[in-house]
């Protein structure tokens, strides 16, 4: 008797071939039973446990089975063992058996004494039917082609390299409706007991459904996994882009999936959705292949032949080697080293931090006694003539503070979404440039834009200018745009949109296009919402749509300067506690500019005395988080 745990909301999606190959078990007769996740196999159990390591592995709240449970166990290894410090790797070696349908994983565990089953990777009706669940193997047909309602899907792995390569798609992909949401990198530490995984594994069939072309070689998973990614579109009715050099047999390039240059996937999936032909001529072709290919029948027949073996022998404990030992105890006590070797705070750091509020501070002050009573007080310096006549729904809020150089591209790209129901409003924060002068021409060139203009004498702040904003407002839904930021057309419209169809989100965020002078560098607000998240620091930028009766009952933006840089964070956190919350767009819509000049230079001289503050003010979410370190951008080097 045969029973599959199944591990959804998968940190590594390892557990895709391992629904496959119970669906197909099934078919064979077997009995396949579902296993609660928190129950991996008992000593006394008649039946073999089937898992899949990378989900196994700091699935938050888990208790990790024990050694004697994974002897008596099979480890399916979608994604190939790396090494020995590879979680996947040590468990598998410990288990009675492993099948994998990487050639190479196959040989590493080999050596090292495991049994191993290598199989084929072949299609499957699990991704036909519908979502393989454990205790129901009946779903329905892939939509048609007018049903799909996501253009581009790329579900691969996240890294600096392939966060690179998405946001240098922006530019091409906004137009479309995307979903790029692939699976986050597995926390580590103390952070792996508390942060849950994107619910990617539950929901990677349904959005390759909906997908009309879906992108693969973007990540490093490597080639069993892409070939398994392939499958399951080509299964989908969706088809596959590729770059050159990635063997996706018994798929042809040219034939039965699209190719071309990683860096130019982007043009080359929307030049397909502009020839319908093509499209259906590659998709045609692909399930065709995929019919006359293998099928992954036998590789479940490989898996229960496997499981028949190891029951037949007696249970036992592995023998494990010293150096096996050696690699166990490093692996497990590696998140415990990266948790002590956290510098304290640099003296240095802090006293400049330090150094640097207190100037903010003596400028403001200064400024403030120069201009006299009421400097404090935002005053309308401009409105257009369409500006009292107009009833937005969203108003887009611009701060700005010395930022003539750049402040023109934000603003056209937030009067360029075509949209007749938004104003905008935008607040001089006293600068010393010609900012105000260069936003009065250029709302004097384009009377037809609802827009006001508000400016004070004296500089008080980023939290203190989007709260005066958001007061002015007349639209129910206020959009943050920092001057030096900009956005795509069409981000008014699906963050709107993405409101509407859930009404009780507060906020809703996309992907954002971080870029130095247009040279991609990686993708910010790439995680779904989850409070829990908080605790490894801020992940989700100011760049977001929020309802206004939620931000003005939240108290608005925190107008401590202790905090300046921190104002979105600490909104974030305090609608946690409220129990408000957010919902991500998996699309590309907005482009932060990376900038030596910008404001966040200041805010990362230190975060500790910040993140002190954030702990005393939200417990409810931050109590106990260690300090969290901000990685640096990655090289700005030519894709």
């Amino acid at each position: 008797m045969l029973t599959v745990i199944d591990v959804p909301g998968a940190i590594s999606d390892g557990g895709e071939l391992l629904r496959a190959l119970a669906f197909e078990a099934r078919a064979l007769g077997a009995e396949v039973r579902a296993a609660a996740d928190d129950d991996f196999a008992g000593d006394e159990s008649d039946s073999i446990r089937v898992f899949a390591p990378g989900d196994l592995y700091g699935v938050p709240g888990r208790q990790r089975p024990s050694e004697r449970q994974v002897g008596r166990a099979i480890a399916v290894c979608e994604k190939a063992p790396t090494g020995p410090l590879d979680p996947a790797y040590l468990y598998a070696r410990q288990a009675a058996a492993a099948l994998t349908p990487d050639p190479s994983g196959a040989t590493l565990l080999r050596r090292r004494g495991a049994e191993v089953a290598e199989v084929r990777l072949g299609h499957s009706d699990a991704w036909t039917v519908g979502q393989p669940e454990i205790s129901q193997g009946a779903g329905g047909h892939p939509d048609t082609e007018a049903e799909r309602e996501i253009d581009v899907a790329c579900l691969s792995g996240r890294g600096v390299w392939a966060d690179r390569l998405l946001a240098s798609y922006g530019k091409t992909l906004w137009r479309r409706r995307c979903h790029l949401l692939g699976a986050a990198e597995v926390p580590t530490g103390a952070d792996r007991q508390t942060i849950p995984p994107p619910t990617l594994g539950r929901e990677r069939l349904r959005v390759l459904r909906a997908a009309r072309v879906v992108l693969l070689g973007i990540g490093e998973e490597g080639a069993s996994v892409e070939r398994l990614r392939a499958l399951q579109a080509v299964s989908c009715g969706a088809v596959v882009c590729a770059p050159h050099g990635l063997d996706l047999e018994p798929f042809r390039p040219g034939r039965d999936y699209a190719a071309g240059e990683s860096r130019n996937l982007g043009l080359v999936a929307d030049g397909l959705l502009r020839e319908p032909q093509r499209m259906d001529a590659l998709r045609a072709s692909a399930l065709a292949t995929m019919r006359e290919g293998p099928a992954l029948l036998p590789a479940a027949e490989q898996l229960l032949e496997l499981a028949e073996r190891v029951h037949a022998k007696p249970a036992r404990r592995r023998r494990t080697t010293m150096v096996a030992r050696v690699q166990s105890s490093a692996s497990a006590a590696r998140d415990h080293v990266r948790e002590s070797l956290r510098p304290p705070p640099n003296p240095r750091r802090v006293a400049g931090k330090r150094a640097a509020l207190e100037s903010i501070r003596a400028r403001r002050s200064e400024t403030a006694a120069a201009r006299g009573e009421g400097s404090d007080e935002a005053v309308t310096l401009h409105t257009t003539p369409s500006y009292d006549g107009a009833q937005p729904q969203i108003s887009v809020c611009v701060p700005v503070y010395e930022h003539a150089d750049v402040l023109p591209r934000a603003l056209q790209s937030a009067c360029g979404t075509g949209r007749d129901d938004v104003e905008l409003v935008i607040c001089d924060d006293a600068s010393g440039d010609d900012s105000v002068g260069i936003a009065c021409a250029f709302l004097e060139e384009r009377p037809w834009l609802p827009a006001r203009l508000l400016g004070r004498s004296a500089n008080l702040g980023l939290g203190p200018g989007r709260n005066d904003m958001a007061a002015a407002s007349r639209g129910e839904l206020l959009f943050m745009l920092d001057a030096d930021n900009e956005i795509y057309p069409t981000a008014l419209g699906r963050l709107s949109g993405a409101l509407d169809a859930d009404p009780d989100a507060a906020f809703a965020y996309p992907l954002i296009e971080a870029h130095t002078d247009g040279r991609p560098r990686g993708l910010l607000s790439s995680l779904p919402w989850d409070p829990l998240r908080l605790r490894r620091g801020n992940y989700i930028d100011a760049m977001s749509m929020i309802r206004r009766t939620a931000l003005l009952g939240s108290g608005g933006y925190t107008e401590d300067i202790e905090l300046h840089g921190w104002e979105d964070f600490d909104l974030w956190c305090r609608f946690a506690v409220r129990g408000l919350r957010g919902v991500m767009l998996p699309e590309i819509l907005c482009r932060y500019s990376l900038s030596e000049a910008s404001m966040i230079s200041v805010t990362n001289l230190d975060s500790s005395e910040a993140w002190a503050l954030l702990q005393k003010r939200y417990p409810e979410v931050l109590g106990g988080a260690p300090l969290p370190t901000y990685p640096d951008p990655p090289p700005d080097r030519p894709l």
